[in-house]
């Protein structure tokens, strides 16, 4: 399909990227992965770690104009619902455990509740990644003796419950804005989930061990102490104490401004990759 579009067409590879695993099986097939490539005008990779994979196979053309991720925008948010929330909460520090799956919720779920002993100023609220598995997290309450409400029934939350399940899509936004601090999901797992999209509110970042599928934007991240990257349970809850915590305001106002600054400089990619695009059409 390259080869034969090649013929009719510049061909532009955008957003390219490289895992350890297929760079690794790349390296031994170099000419193959080269005559691929070579059909190409020119190769946009997401990051300097990419650049180095494609400029080790032999792709000089290959430059580097960051993730196009970068290049969303603030999620929308319903302010209607926002104010209806923010009702309910008032002074409350909200943490967000967004896009989880069963490994995120397990150690979640005993952090919310080994937090209740501590009578803590904040409420959490779980993101379903895939809201089908309602009934699964609903289960995990019962059994950690944990009480709940549910968005689906258009309840709001209530603050005599021990969490609140968002089990619906397209609201993220919503939940970012109310957000003090945010736990990337699939994130114990997975691979993680997009972590760009809670900077954009300010919000404390918290990552799990696996965020192999954003493992450029996660180290970049961290390196900037836009995000924080955690390794198990007892670690995410230090931190999640830490930032709840109003001794730590300072470091917690710093650590949200950064994860704001790291998205306002990367507001230029889609322009330089729209520049790159323009270049071959002339």
């Amino acid at each position: 399909l390259i080869s034969e579009a090649s013929k009719q067409f510049n061909l532009i590879l955008v957003n390219a990227r490289l895992s350890d695993k297929s760079y690794h099986r790349w390296m031994s097939r170099k000419w193959l992965f080269q005559t691929i490539t070579n059909k190409f005008q020119t190769v946009i990779v997401q990051s300097k770690t990419d650049l180095t994979k494609y400029h080790n196979l032999g792709v000089d053309k290959a430059i580097n104009l960051k993730n196009l991720k970068f290049a969303n925008k603030e999620l929308e948010v319903d302010l209607k619902k926002l104010a209806e929330f923010q009702d309910v909460f008032t002074d409350k520090k909200i943490f967000v455990a967004s896009s989880t799956h069963k490994e995120d919720e397990t150690v979640t779920l005993k952090i919310i509740r080994s937090l209740k002993k501590d009578n803590l100023n904040y409420y959490p609220i779980i993101i379903l990644r895939h809201p089908e598995r309602r009934d699964e997290l609903i289960q995990q309450c019962t059994q950690q003796k944990l009480k709940y409400s549910l968005h689906s029934k258009n309840k709001l939350p209530s603050l005599s419950d021990d969490l609140y399940i968002v089990d619906s899509i397209g609201e993220l936004g919503l939940f970012y804005r109310l957000a003090f601090i945010t736990f990337v999901g699939g994130s114990f797992k997975h691979g993680g989930h997009n972590l760009v999209e809670p900077a954009y509110f300010g919000n404390i970042i918290l990552l799990g061990p696996d965020m192999s599928n954003f493992q450029n934007i996660a180290d970049e991240m961290v390196a900037a102490s836009a995000a924080i990257q955690i390794k198990n349970e007892t670690e995410l809850t230090d931190q999640i104490k830490f930032f709840l915590d109003s001794k730590n305001e300072k470091i917690s106002k710093k650590t949200a401004q950064n994860a704001l600054n790291f998205v306002d400089n990367s507001e230029d990619i889609l322009g330089n990759y729209l520049s790159e695009i323009d270049r071959l059409l002339k």
